[in-house]
């Protein structure tokens, strides 16, 4: 899933945009879709002294992850207490000695066990198995739901709801609550992502706020101009947001949409990822879908252009899930293969293929690893294969690969390093 800064002028201008946008004033101090397949009861070589993960989730520069004891480690970019391991940990300067990072897997503060966790723009939240929600980092625009815009190093509660799924976005929170399958939403709004019906009114919204639709839902997905949700009953897709390039799919030019639209098709899905500017999702038949911009081969239809409904994906493939990063994807399949799409700015697509290379349909990511759950940040990839290891590929210059180095541009997935 895609994780970008947040401010208006990243919003404007884009990812390229990132290192003249970004804040860099540093917190205070500590204050979807479907499940992972489980690891298979194989084990590496008694040598490895990898992590045994069940859920990875790749941000903005950084990556979280859970192992199968439900234990939370992330590393990567730590600009914003967005790795949560407190202050007192030891750490290196990466990206031109400007930013804080760990380079290899780090424990989050607090002996938390997580069901799952969210990796986003520069925060991350979890979610334990109580349906309690905790989420730390960045919160310049409320993104942690605790009513300040006060930073924490350490995972901070989210009062007053309990959350059956919950996902870090580019400065925004949503999530589906437990019991009733409600949408909320909080953080930066622009162009109406939140679905809070602002229109173009840019808010700082510091607490869960109930997105306009009376629809329940199984699973939502925030991206970096809009967000999409799939319906409890119906698995029908409905998005909001920017529509500039035709992402929120419901075949108009509407500039925005400030509440949830449907998307036009009649496809019935049963999970999304939403990407800088493009959509993708996966029906229950596990075809693959995507809309939105698809200019540089986001799409993953063999063309170039913007698609303001869904598009099939090219190559006939089984898919069990996608995931969108800044622009390109990526899918695994129910054969356990990782296919991606789009442009390799970083060597996203993990195929060997040089920087910049443009997929225009979906290309096999090497290794002949046995893909078991895969995830885009914002110009890298992290997941686990069968037996619960995990592998990364594209930019590292924060760490964000967890290979224990900052060599950039990996082609090829390298492991991740134990702790």
């Amino acid at each position: 899933m895609l994780r970008l800064s947040t401010n208006v002028c990243l919003a404007l201008l884009g990812t390229l945009a990132l290192a003249a946008c970004q804040d860099t004033t540093p917190p205070t101090a500590p204050g979807a879709g479907e499940e992972p397949v489980a690891p298979e009861a194989a084990t590496a070589a008694a040598s490895s002294p990898a992590l045994t993960l069940f859920q990875v989730s790749a941000g903005f520069g950084f990556t979280c992850a859970i192992t199968t004891d439900n234990v939370p480690y992330c590393w990567g970019a730590d600009d914003r207490g967005q790795l949560g391991i407190g202050d007192t940990v030891g750490f290196k300067w990466c990206a031109g000695n400007t930013t804080p990072c760990v380079t290899k897997p780090t424990l989050v503060a607090g002996n938390h066990r997580f069901t799952r966790v969210s990796a986003g723009g520069r925060h991350a939240c979890g979610v334990t198995a109580d349906f309690q929600a905790w989420c730390w980092g960045d919160n310049n625009s409320g993104e942690l739901g605790n009513g300040t815009t006060n930073g924490s190093f350490v995972p901070l509660h989210v009062n007053g709801l309990r959350f059956r799924q919950l996902e870090a976005g580019p400065g925004d929170t949503c999530g589906v609550t437990y019991p009733d399958n409600k949408l909320y939403c909080w953080g930066f709004d622009v162009s109406g992502r939140l679905g809070l019906g602002n229109g173009m009114t840019i808010v700082q919204q510091l607490t869960p706020a109930k997105v306009l639709t009376t629809l329940t839902f199984k699973q939502v997905a925030p991206g970096s101009n809009n967000t999409c949700a799939i319906t409890t009953t119906t698995g029908r897709a409905f998005c909001w947001g920017s529509n500039v390039y035709g992402q929120v799919g419901d075949s108009t030019n509407a500039s925005f949409r400030d509440r949830p639209a449907e998307v036009v098709g009649k496809h019935v899905f049963r999970q999304i990822d939403v990407g800088e500017f493009h959509v993708c999702a996966v029906t229950t038949a596990d075809k693959a879908f995507c809309w939105g911009r698809g200019t540089e081969g986001a799409i993953g239809n063999g063309h170039r252009y913007l698609s303001f409904w869904p598009r099939a994906v090219s190559g006939g493939l089984q898919v069990r899930r996608v995931t969108t990063g800044g622009r390109f994807s990526c899918a695994e399949t129910t054969s356990n293969k990782a296919y991606c799409w789009g442009i390799g700015n970083s060597g996203e697509l993990g195929n060997g293929s040089p920087v910049s290379t443009v997929a225009l349909t979906p290309v096999l990511v090497s290794g002949n690893h046995a893909s078991a759950q895969i995830n885009a940040g914002a110009a890298h990839v992290c997941g686990k294969n069968t037996l619960g290891f995990g592998w990364c590929w594209g930019g590292n210059i924060a760490g964000q690969l967890g290979d224990g180095t900052t060599v950039p541009n990996r082609l090829t997935p390298v492991q991740v390093v134990g702790p």
